[in-house]
């Protein structure tokens, strides 16, 4: 492979290892441009590449300010806050990655399911995730591994995705949603990014001293309805600072809710795995068009 970037810049906020940054180094005929904001408020010539994540909207006015682009990596699995139009109007092609914070993600969940029913509320003791009920709401991947966990901790697992009842599902029973919130000592929510799937009438369904723990980009509920809905009854929210995002200082404020200043996916296996699809799709995306900018 000859072809080379003739820049790469990367997002702010990414926080990219020096492997990384040694790695896009090697891409590229320049040292990466680490841009101070995002979009940057005057055009950037000679950028071809971008390294951008989750947080970034990379719709047509915010690329606009990168007037020689022709490829972005993603460092999100999802692309609900990119301008698939725009891209394909200017010939931009658009890398993501896949998985990477799986594990991590199913990690957190459990470590904040234990860690907050081991936390006594008033007048009580501690309590065990064993005889538990755990609802999952949503039952891709990330779901599949906490209800695995969760089944081997002895809780009671159940699960809603919209599909229905999936026929393999071995150590989780499909409920239908308003029985399963109704139902469930611990709800965790694994739902597609920033979209609302819970109203306050079904946020109101969850028991007293009920735990919910929400790992999804952006609240898969309006902040409104959340509000109406949650306080009283000893009730326990947790959210990752994903989840929280723009809310975080809301929810802290109301009763029984935790925001954890962390990423739920973000792990030290996790980074180096995102960063290392992100450098593959790269190297694999400038080999296949060697040649056509010669």
């Amino acid at each position: 492979m000859t072809r080379r970037f003739r820049a790469v810049a990367v997002a702010p906020g990414l926080g990219l290892t020096p492997h990384a940054m040694s790695a896009l180094q090697g891409l590229s005929h320049s040292a990466p441009v680490l841009l101070e904001h995002w979009p940057p408020p005057v055009p950037s010539y000679g950028v071809d590449a971008l390294v951008a994540g989750w947080q970034h909207q990379l719709d047509a006015d915010a690329l606009s300010a990168l007037p020689d682009l022709t490829y972005v990596a993603l460092r999100a699995t999802s692309t609900d806050r990119v301008d698939q139009q725009a891209l394909k109007q200017r010939g931009i092609t658009l890398n993501g990655i896949t998985h990477y914070g799986d594990n991590a993600t199913a990690e957190w969940v459990l470590g904040a399911l234990l860690q907050t029913l081991r936390t006594p509320l008033p007048g009580r003791f501690a309590r065990e995730a064993r005889g538990k009920r755990l609802g999952l709401v949503g039952f891709g991947v990330v779901a599949q591994s906490v209800a695995a966990g969760a089944a081997a901790l002895g809780m009671d697992v159940t699960y809603y995705a919209p599909s229905g009842p999936r026929p393999h599902a071995t150590v989780a029973r499909y409920l239908p949603l308003d029985e399963l919130l109704t139902g469930s000592d611990v709800v965790s929510v694994h739902t597609p990014a920033r979209t609302s799937v819970l109203t306050a009438r079904q946020l109101a369904l969850l028991p007293a001293e009920s735990v919910l723990i929400v790992t999804t980009l952006g609240l898969p509920f309006t902040l409104s309805d959340f509000s109406a809905a949650w306080p009283g009854e000893d009730r326990r929210g947790v959210f990752d600072m994903v989840a929280a995002h723009d809310n975080a200082e809301s929810l802290a404020e109301i009763p029984g809710c935790r925001v954890e200043p962390v990423y739920a996916a973000r792990s030290e296996e996790s980074a180096r795995e995102a960063e290392d699809q992100i450098i593959r799709a790269m190297y694999d995306h400038l080999r296949a068009t060697d040649g056509e900018f010669a």
